[in-house]
């Protein structure tokens, strides 16, 4: 899954594809959301890679978690406490352990929205051991932070070098999501390399003091559970989001 987030002082954005894949074919595992909204904490949690992690973390957050800097502070044990129940395949969790963890809210201590990457020995890791090296690390605001990197061209294809005078954050997250699927159009075998697909849809996510926010401003309708994910999709990418290149809105390869 592709992820992307951004942060402003008053709120966070966060954008989401909604589909898994497995293997260097791109097989379509499942299509669904790595977005939970805590709006009881002013916070947003984005799990990619394990479907039952976040529901484990919701569930399980202790009483007296009541704000987005107690649950900061919280999170390393509780998904400590999740990965081991991953890996031993408690509580049902008996799926792949998760590639990213993002946590993003309203920090009173520092009076503005922040956001943290989970990381560890390796949160993909096997051994209980990596269970205990569950750190956060801060992520930078105002530039758009995501879990992959893009080329110069790809870039260049979907217009995120260079902005346009009603071009909004939604926009530009969009498009961030969209070049991760024509990252993949482009590439010769960007799954060998653990490189994230978008597809299945692109969902939004805003959080602010006063509203959570969810929606979808674009789906990929061609992309089905079990099929093989098709970087030459059948529609056009609609142009508002992506500047355009023949061979790009077309969906073709060059």
């Amino acid at each position: 899954m592709a992820l992307a987030v951004q942060l402003h002082e008053h709120y966070a954005i966060i954008a989401s594809d909604g589909v898994e894949v497995a293997g260097r074919n791109a097989i379509i595992k499942c299509i669904r959301s790595p977005i939970l909204c805590m709006p009881q904490l002013n916070a947003a949690l984005v799990v990619v890679g394990s479907r039952g992690l976040a529901e484990f973390i919701n569930m399980h957050t202790p009483p007296h978690v009541t704000g987005f800097d107690a649950l900061v502070a919280a999170l390393p044990s509780m998904i400590s406490s999740a990965l081991h129940a991953v890996h031993t395949r408690d509580f049902a969790l008996d799926e792949a352990s998760p590639r990213n963890i993002v946590v993003t809210g309203w920090s009173e201590s520092a009076q503005k929205f922040v956001a943290y990457e989970v990381s560890g020995h390796d949160l993909s890791a096997r051994a209980r051991d990596a269970c205990n090296t569950v750190k956060m690390r801060r992520i930078p605001a105002g530039k758009i932070w995501s879990n992959f990197a893009l080329d110069s061209n790809t870039r260049a294809l979907t217009g995120l070098d260079q902005g346009t005078g009603d071009d909004d954050d939604y926009n530009r997250l969009i498009r961030q999501i969209f070049a991760a699927r024509i990252r993949y159009a482009l590439s010769p075998d960007p799954i060998a390399a653990g490189t994230p697909v978008a597809g299945g849809f692109i969902k939004l996510a805003i959080v602010s003091r006063d509203l959570h926010r969810i929606w979808i401003p674009h789906r990929w309708e061609e992309d089905r559970v079990g099929a093989t994910l098709d970087p030459d999709p059948a529609e056009r990418l609609p142009e508002q989001f992506c500047a355009v290149h023949p061979s790009v809105a077309a969906g073709k390869r060059r």
